[in-house]
């Protein structure tokens, strides 16, 4: 159900907050203004999330994407008119690691995270 059924449901926070007509934030529009860069982080259970975040990056917007599978038969396309760079992380590799290690872009980034609560928090500490 989406905001248009909410008088259905009691008033609550979080109805009040899915029938407003804020702004939401987006991949290239950060809640402190404009992103230079995207960081995208998702485990198997997430990536129909990335995929949907990937799809809507504004053409030539810089991402790296970091995604852990079990392995490389679980990869899959990323439609996107973004410069998106996926880094493929298959079994137990980890991502707090990869991403930790990697070299990224200089810039104020938008940081989306998916995944377990660990994991999450980890990388929220980087």
């Amino acid at each position: 159900m989406g905001p248009r059924h909410a008088g259905r449901w009691p008033r609550g926070p979080a109805t009040r907050w899915a029938c407003s007509d804020r702004r939401r934030t987006s991949p290239s529009r950060s809640s402190s203004g404009a992103a230079d860069w995207t960081l995208l982080v998702a485990d198997g259970c997430s990536l129909p999330a990335l995929a949907t975040l990937a799809e809507a990056l504004p053409p030539g917007h810089r991402a790296l994407a970091f995604v852990q599978v079990p392995d490389a038969a679980e990869e899959q396309p990323l439609a996107t008119a973004g410069a998106l760079t996926v880094h493929w992380l298959h079994g137990n590799a980890s991502v707090v690691a990869a991403v930790r290690e990697a070299a990224l872009p200089s810039g104020a980034p938008y940081v989306w995270l998916g995944g377990e609560a660990g994991t999450v928090r980890a990388l929220r500490l980087t």
